[in-house]
């Protein structure tokens, strides 16, 4: 560890470099005074080289060296947090699905680490499973914040308008277009007759694309506001003996890389290990796999050059979900690794740069900060 960080420090500071240089030019100085100019200029071109091969090696085995991963609880005191978003001034926004009593919130967490809410009142209540059904994700796209409420809901806001102090408004007073209209009336091949619209992420042209967990479909919705669905999940064999025959491929969340979408899915009860697929969507409607091997995948980032990032809710267990057997993991198509575990039935990713990333713990009830570096 020691050496590590002797390492980077003597590449991250130029204090260093400045020292070397002196020490260089004392040389060439001395020489000057020794040696003929040929062997002025043999050394004058070495110590260039030297400078330049110091230069280049700390980036390189930067990259060689594993970096540290460490998780900072940046909030506490959620609702069941779902959707995680930031905003150009910093802001974190946090959509709280509530406890069941019409209380879903939007949060917004601001650099000093202080909660605010800053928009109440969203449907919340319990399914017949016992689980609760609230606000879920959050995207801000062009300048309007969207949030997918219950009941498939699209609430749209301004987050440039809240000023920090403002007093919270209730989720009544924002415009929303009615996705669960649509997704209900639509003939699906698979007859559920349900609609949770859930994960949400922008498209080019304007589209944006939304995830529904109840009718396990894609759903695009148009620059002009027109719907369509773009592709339908099929039921999988249940390879467990526990439960129905068949389980559902719920899609969780979504990523556009400016081509295709990258779709996580949660497999339904009794959420059998390694069973849950990473898909690749194109905009035509056209599905292939990814990469198989995961566990409850819940929700998708771009990552950085050791693959995508994704997240895993957890593992089940007798009991329910396993507490903090939540993780982060690499996905490059081929490869799963690990990035790190330990994480409290989380549900919302956001990435802010290549090494920094936002969480929701919906067993802890809080927003995590997560850095790799």
């Amino acid at each position: 560890m020691s050496g590590k960080r002797l390492y980077l420090n003597a590449c991250e500071f130029p204090m260093l470099s400045d020292r070397i240089i002196t020490k260089l030019k004392q040389n060439m100085k001395h020489l000057s005074m020794n040696a003929s100019k040929f062997y002025r200029s043999l050394f004058q071109g070495l110590c260039l080289l030297m400078i330049m091969l110091i230069a280049g090696s700390c980036h390189k085995i930067k990259d060689y060296l594993e970096p540290e991963v460490k998780i900072t609880t940046i909030a506490k005191g959620f609702a069941l947090p779902i959707g995680v978003e930031a905003d150009q001034y910093g802001r974190i926004w946090v959509a709280e699905m509530g406890t069941g009593q019409n209380d879903g919130k939007v949060s917004v967490v601001t650099k000093d680490g202080k909660k605010h809410t800053v928009y109440t009142g969203f449907d919340s209540f319990k399914i017949d499973n016992g689980e609760i059904e609230g606000p879920g994700h959050l995207l801000i796209s062009n300048g309007v914040l969207y949030i997918v409420g219950s009941h498939s809901k699209l609430y749209k806001a301004n987050p440039s308008s809240y000023q920090t102090g403002d007093a919270p408004k209730d989720a009544s007073t924002l415009q929303y277009e009615n996705i669960g209209a649509f997704i209900l009336d639509y003939d699906f091949k698979y007859k559920i007759y349900e609609t949770h619209a859930y994960g949400i992420v922008a498209g080019d042209g304007g589209n944006i694309y939304l995830t529904d967990a109840a009718s396990n479909a894609i759903i695009r919705r148009a620059g002009n506001g027109v719907l369509s669905v773009l592709y339908e999940f099929a039921p999988i064999t249940n390879p467990t003996p526990v439960g129905p025959p068949q389980i559902h491929q719920v899609p969780t969340s979504l990523y556009y890389d400016g081509q295709h979408l990258l779709i996580t899915t949660l497999t339904g009860f009794p959420f059998p290990q390694g069973k849950a697929t990473l898909y690749k969507l194109t905009t035509g409607g056209a599905l292939s796999v990814y990469q198989p091997g995961f566990t409850t995948l819940v929700d998708i980032v771009e990552g950085g050059r050791k693959g995508k990032l994704v997240m895993e809710h957890g593992q089940f267990g007798q009991m329910g979900f396993v507490p903090n057997s939540g993780r982060l993991i690499w996905a490059n198509g081929n490869s799963i690794k690990e990035l790190t575990g330990g994480l409290n039935k989380p549900a919302g990713l956001k990435q802010v740069n290549d090494h920094t990333w936002y969480v929701t713990s919906t067993g802890d009830g809080s927003l995590l900060k997560v850095t790799y570096d």
